[in-house]
């Protein structure tokens, strides 16, 4: 019965890779294989080239990863997670385990944070250290008048504060720091 049964499954994937492949590769009887082998090897063939491709598109997928991580580092741009890791045998079992949009999406992800990194706090790097820094001190100057400010822009994380900035326009970093001032100054007064 097990006979049967293996019989039966070749029978249905011949038929399945002829229904798919076509009529259009035909046997090479020279070769001593039957059309039915013929189908089999064509059917392998293929499956190892899909491989092969997903192998090359993974490869290229993982080398990317990590390049995109070492701009990530020699920008400062200080992202992180699982994301940004420089671990090539790590991204490319990920590849390997997801479909390729999801691929294209994380890929495309990291280079639309490192275009942001660039640009952002006018595309002034120090000027964005120079704010981090700022931040830092206005936020130890809430606590020590014990104003008692803790929304996103009161605290005292340096790499989180320089990130930011790297992502935004420097208009709207400078709005950051004049808002905090004015907080400071009217927690100074009282009010």
């Amino acid at each position: 019965m097990k006979g049967v049964g293996i019989g039966l499954s070749l029978t249905v994937f011949v038929a399945s890779v002829f229904l798919q492949f076509g009529t259009g590769y035909a046997a090479d009887p020279s070769a001593g294989f039957s059309k039915d082998q013929n189908y089999i090897q064509l059917a392998q063939f293929r499956g190892e080239d899909r491989h092969a491709g997903r192998n090359d598109f993974c490869e290229r997928y993982a080398k990317t990863a990590v390049d995109q991580s070492s701009q990530n580092d020699r920008k400062g741009c200080g992202y992180g997670g699982d994301r940004w890791h420089s671990n090539y045998q790590k991204h490319l079992r990920w590849c390997m385990n997801v479909d390729r949009g999801a691929a294209d999406s994380e890929a495309s992800a990291r280079a639309d944070d490192l275009a942001r990194c660039g640009s952002g706090g006018g595309g002034n790097r120090e000027f964005c250290r120079s704010y981090a820094r700022s931040a830092v001190k206005q936020n130890d100057r809430n606590k020590r008048r014990d104003c008692g400010f803790m929304d996103d822009r009161w605290h005292s994380n340096y790499q989180k504060h320089l990130r930011w900035c790297l992502t935004v326009d420097r208009s709207e970093a400078e709005s950051q720091t004049d808002a905090r001032d004015g907080e400071l100054e009217a927690c100074r007064r009282g009010y």
